[in-house]
């Protein structure tokens, strides 16, 4: 008999929101379901099944998209985290506890002045920011992008931001030297890692309840003092993108997550019920 793993629930669980468990290794209690589109964004890929969050993450979206729409710019949404978090059968190692989303660099042109069709948002090709010498391509990577990384790494509750080590390199080669480290702060919370050419991954921190506490979250170390301009990039560890079914779903993660599997439905969305009966 095939296991009941995180990706065959199509649906949040009931209950308020918790991100138990650190971003690679745990789940998602009581999420929040994003909208296919708002002001500023939209979401691609919406057959995964993926855009659910913690509340400072689809507060964080919308406020950015709002922020770009001034600029005549906007955003196109991947993945944040499945109904329940937990582990994805494909394509991500963290995304687990609703705290994560990716973000494409790459802005339509049409898509501030209308919806972008099912057939677009599904098969729309990922648009790398790097040339063929593995260097930005700066007829893609605009000050659009710059603007794109600025206001999400500057905006409230952002722990980190993955990108590129070419686009980290480039960055500080334009804006931070010769300049004061001041004006470059805001590249402190841009880690460089491999991928990331074609979206950038934020990842926001565990969010505190009204007694200052982040409950079963579990925070990531702080990162190093300064713009991280002279640091030696790490290289990522290969990671395993499959669920296997020969083992329980929640073998691992946190005690609470098998409880949050189990869990009922929390009642969908108009939006989210007329997606699925498609």
């Amino acid at each position: 008999m095939m296991l009941l793993g995180w990706g065959d629930v199509l649906k949040p669980n009931q209950g308020l929101p918790q991100s138990i468990g650190f971003y690679d290794s745990g789940c998602l209690s009581g999420a929040v379901t994003l909208p296919l589109e708002g002001t500023g964004f939209q979401v691609m890929r919406p057959s995964r099944n993926r855009y659910y969050g913690q509340p400072s993450m689809i507060l964080f979206i919308e406020n950015l998209g709002k922020s770009l729409t001034a600029l005549n710019s906007g955003i196109l949404i991947g993945d944040i985290s499945q109904p329940r978090g937990g582990p994805m059968p494909t394509g991500h190692a963290s995304h687990q506890i609703g705290l994560d989303v990716d973000v494409w660099f790459w802005t339509h042109p049409e898509q501030n002045t209308r919806s972008l069709t099912t057939e677009e948002r599904e098969n729309l090709p990922f648009v790398s920011m790097l040339g063929d010498n593995g260097l930005v391509d700066t007829t893609k990577f605009t000050s659009e992008q710059i603007s794109k990384l600025k206001f999400a790494a500057t905006s409230p509750g952002v722990e980190r931001i993955f990108v590129n080590p070419a686009i980290k390199t480039y960055l500080c080669a334009t804006l931070a030297e010769g300049r004061p480290e001041s004006e470059s702060a805001w590249l402190h919370v841009l880690r460089p890692w491999a991928g990331h050419d074609e979206h950038f991954h934020v990842r926001l921190a565990c969010p505190k309840d009204a007694n200052g506490s982040i409950g079963t979250c579990i925070s990531q170390a702080p990162q190093p003092a300064g713009n991280g301009c002279h640091e030696v990039y790490p290289v990522p560890s290969p990671t395993l993108n499959f669920l296997s079914t020969e083992f329980s779903p929640t073998e691992g993660l946190p005690s609470q997550c098998d409880a949050v599997l189990k869990a009922p439905d929390k009642v969908g969305t108009e939006l989210e019920m007329n997606f699925f009966e498609q």
